[in-house]
């Protein structure tokens, strides 16, 4: 989608009328816009989109991280991009998301990597001494986190020993991704089959 820079939209080179116009242009939902941040606060982030609305990002929207603080990761001046969740003409505000537009930036950059015969997946797995426990493990790092014993998920991990790594296979991946798309073909073809034997 074509992004819409609502800062550089409007230019020196407009007439006043212009101006006006595209300063009270209606923002759609689903659309990509950028805009400067006016201020932070513990809960949300103010965008300057250059038009009549207020950009607002939530917390939740800004990041998946409940324990990170908006103030660490984005300051007034910094623009970002984002998408339009819902306009509020009554408040004159538009509700914003920025982990919206971050995954469909990770999906297309999916997409050109396996266009591109990259390698897409093959990543490195850790393992815990314990992993029957891991279960009360995880919500005693949400506990610890969420009061303040620990200052995030991430710093969490510092604390959970890794047992044994297990690193890919590059070569044989080539030979994986070879039948996953043979395997993810035997469904479809052999579905009447499945119908034949369930029924």
């Amino acid at each position: 989608d074509e992004t819409n820079n609502m800062n550089t939209e409007i230019n020196d080179n407009m007439s006043f009328e212009e101006m006006l116009d595209a300063s009270f242009r209606r923002l759609r939902t689903g659309e990509t816009v950028k805009g400067i941040v006016t201020s932070v606060t513990p809960t949300e982030v103010h965008l300057d989109l250059g038009v009549k609305y207020t950009g607002i990002i939530p917390h939740a929207e800004m990041t998946m991280d409940s324990s990170v603080k908006l103030e660490e990761i984005v300051k007034k001046g910094d623009e970002i991009e984002a998408i339009v969740v819902k306009p509020n003409d009554a408040e004159g505000t538009i509700l914003l998301s920025k982990i919206k537009i971050d995954a469909v930036k990770n999906f297309d950059e999916i997409e050109a990597a396996e266009a591109a015969g990259e390698i897409i997946t093959g990543k490195v797995v850790e393992t815990v001494d314990t992993p029957q426990n891991v279960g009360a493990m995880g919500a005693a790092v949400l506990i610890a986190v969420g009061i303040g014993e620990v200052a995030s998920i991430a710093d969490a991990k510092k604390l959970i020993p890794v047992a044994k790594t297990f690193t890919p296979n590059m070569e044989a991946k080539a030979i994986y991704d070879k039948y996953y798309e043979v395997y993810k073909n035997l469904y479809p073809a052999n579905k009447k089959n499945f119908a034949i034997l369930n029924s």
